[in-house]
């Protein structure tokens, strides 16, 4: 009997976590160009999470600037693509964030993470969870010390 209770308290647990697949760059890679250029994807309903993605590349000191979908401007040498979902559990929370940066044509990293429904932490904040997928998808973790909400 308590293998089974055991064995059933873990795979809630399991449930409850959320996953992550990273291919990282570094973030001195971004940082020699102007400006990262990100591509506005208008089907992501979650608020403020432009902004959110802009101030957490801006915390690594990379400078970034919004264009329409398909309007990226050619001088862009790094465009960065997004995909946002959210799902619900008595209130609305940031689910799944999915992120891809090229350099021109050719993608040099990818995020995809997603929200286990059962995780605690699932309704913490839109910026903090944005603030943790830029900095795994630059390969640089902030201070310990910064309160990340």
């Amino acid at each position: 009997m308590k293998k089974i209770l055991i064995a059933g308290v873990l795979g809630l647990g399991l449930v409850g976590c959320s996953s992550v697949s990273v291919k990282t760059v570094p973030v001195g890679t971004i940082k020699q160009a102007p400006q990262l250029c990100i591509e506005d994807n208008p089907k992501v309903t979650v608020p403020e999470f432009n902004t959110y993605l802009k101030d957490a590349f801006s915390r690594h000191e990379i400078n970034t600037k919004l264009y329409d979908k398909g309007a990226v401007a050619a001088e862009c040498r790094y465009k960065l693509n997004y995909v946002a979902y959210r799902s619900w559990d008595i209130a609305m929370y940031l689910s799944q964030i999915k992120l891809d940066l090229f350099e021109g044509d050719k993608q040099i990293a990818e995020l995809d993470w997603k929200q286990g429904s059962g995780a605690i932490n699932k309704w913490r904040s839109t910026e903090g969870k944005v603030f943790d997928a830029v900095d795994q998808l630059l390969g640089e973790a902030k201070n310990k010390g910064e309160v990340v909400k």
